[in-house]
């Protein structure tokens, strides 16, 4: 792509079109994700902690804070 093989209107439908085809397998992979955590509440305590964890990084205490 740096060399300039390709011009940028065949690269932006390329993106596009992995963007498209990727919708449908996306909804279905989170619908599933969602489900399943709902059905393993200790895995869904672990990632709620782990997420936590990682908003302390930046915030604090107070991970309820939002970005500015």
């Amino acid at each position: 792509m740096k060399k300039g093989d390709y011009s940028d209107d065949f690269l932006q439908h390329v993106a596009l079109n992995f963007i498209l085809a990727g919708r449908d397998t996306t909804s279905v992979a989170l619908s599933w994700f969602f489900y399943l955590i709902m059905q393993n509440p200790a895995t869904e305590d672990k990632i709620l902690r782990e997420i936590g964890g990682v908003l302390m990084e930046p915030r604090g205490a107070d991970v309820s804070q939002s970005r500015k």
